[in-house]
């Protein structure tokens, strides 16, 4: 069964492209950012610009009610996840936001609800792509490539001193 218009297959394919844009823009910017000394938060907040003005005016140009219902459980994603970095920074003092400078919302950069947002929008619509297809197969192909991103991103972060994380034994 398929969640979406099976109909309309030019939909299914843009809001794909522009998914899959979404990722390889990410992969193709964060890998030189990551050694340029002048890149800081702005950075981050504008790979997260053109990422949301992709998604956004995709869905607001096809009128497209999946990846607008993504968007939004992204944007829930992306400030929820504010709790867990403020328990990270304050409480188990494994992560410090501080030195990559710029606006902060709570205890992150003012970006990074909305960076979590796209995130999540990847890996829901990939996801939903691969379980429709493969089943619960399809499933567990988007921890192993997808998350594979979110481990790649966070790597970049670190080695680009935008974030500094600390391991257990650091205390």
């Amino acid at each position: 069964m398929s969640l979406t218009h099976t109909h309309d297959h030019a939909l299914e394919r843009g809001r794909l492209c522009v998914v899959i844009a979404t990722i390889v823009i990410n992969v193709i910017a964060v890998s030189p950012l990551t050694f340029a000394p002048w890149s800081d938060w702005r950075t981050g907040a504008a790979l997260n610009v053109v990422d949301n003005c992709l998604l956004v005016g995709f869905t607001v140009v096809r009128r497209d009610a999946l990846l607008a219902r993504f968007l939004l459980f992204g944007v829930v994603v992306g400030f929820t996840e504010l709790a867990a970095d403020a328990w990270l920074v304050d409480y188990t003092r494994t992560l410090d936001y501080s030195i990559g400078g710029g606006p902060m919302i709570w205890r992150s950069p003012l970006w990074m609800p909305l960076a979590w947002e796209v995130v999540a929008v990847q890996f829901g619509y990939i996801g939903l792509r691969l379980w429709e297809r493969f089943g619960k197969t399809g499933l567990l192909t988007v921890k192993g490539n997808i998350g594979g991103l979110c481990d790649f991103k966070e790597w970049c972060a670190f080695y680009s001193h935008h974030v500094a994380v600390r391991a257990k034994s650091d205390f």
